[in-house]
């Protein structure tokens, strides 16, 4: 691809970029985007997921290869919960990494570990706390507005 300047900037074949992040409580989602990346300075691998729906995405990590003995066992029983959870044909023994898109599944978004970003601003990330089956989802359908425990007769 040749740049010559932005005036010359032709978007006419682009998509817009629908992002949205979801919002906190349940939400049933589909996986896209696997994909593995170094961490740790190389010393570790972790596997990146996008979770999205009609309403927004989000993406988590798994840690599966990490110096730290308890992150790498957290992140692997987090993963082997989003593989049940998600239908799976192979949950013990996941195979390729292509294999982990399109699968269905339920989560639940609550606030991360606040942070202090660069330029000094509090900010309390959202973060994929649970995986659940699609079939479990609260009487509302998983579209994260938490359970609906109101009286309306319909």
């Amino acid at each position: 691809m040749s740049w010559s300047g932005f005036e010359d900037l032709d978007l006419t074949d682009v998509e817009p970029d629908d992002f949205a992040p979801l919002e906190l409580g349940e939400h049933i989602v589909t996986s896209s985007g696997a994909k593995i990346e170094d961490v740790a300075d190389g010393r570790g691998r972790r596997l990146v997921v996008t979770l999205k729906n009609a309403s927004g995405s989000i993406t988590t990590g798994f840690n599966i290869k990490h110096p730290s003995d308890q992150a790498q066992d957290i992140a692997r029983r987090q993963l082997k919960a989003f593989l049940l959870h998600g239908g799976h044909r192979n949950p013990d023994k996941p195979g390729s990494v292509d294999t982990l898109n399109d699968l269905r599944v339920g989560i639940y978004i609550g606030n991360g570990k606040p942070f202090t970003n660069k330029e000094g601003k509090s900010i309390t990330p959202r973060e994929v706390k649970r995986f659940f089956a699609p079939a479990d989802a609260s009487k509302d359908g998983g579209g994260g507005r938490g359970k609906l425990d109101d009286h309306i007769p319909f």
